[in-house]
């Protein structure tokens, strides 16, 4: 029994990494859905420290409206990104998007 309380306690105490999962970040990403921005990629680590958001989005300039209302929500609140991506242009061809391709990273990404 004191064993289970042990393994219990680390449990609520995070050392296996987040009790709740990703779950939590997908129902906020839902709630704060807006028509302009689509999400085409989301990652979490393990203890929930490095978070990743990729998306695409019709108008760039709603941007930071739509950070400022994801970051009201309580598992994006108060995490400091320290990289921000944007990109309008096809990598292959050159050519203009029609669209604005966006990445959020708690850590900035490694080169290739």
């Amino acid at each position: 029994e004191a064993g289970q309380r042990r393994v219990r306690a680390a449990l609520d105490a995070g050392a296996a990494g987040e009790r709740e999962g990703p779950a939590g970040y997908f129902v906020a990403l839902a709630r704060q859905s807006q028509g302009s921005v689509w999400i085409t990629g989301f990652g979490v680590s393990d203890d929930g420290s490095a978070l990743e958001l990729e998306g695409r989005m019709s108008a760039p300039h709603l941007l930071p409206d739509y950070l400022r209302r994801l970051n009201q929500e309580a598992r994006f609140r108060g995490r400091p990104f320290a990289q921000l991506s944007l990109n309008a242009i096809d990598r292959s061809s050159g050519a203009v998007l029609p669209y604005t391709e966006f990445a959020l990273r708690s850590a900035a990404a490694k080169a290739p």
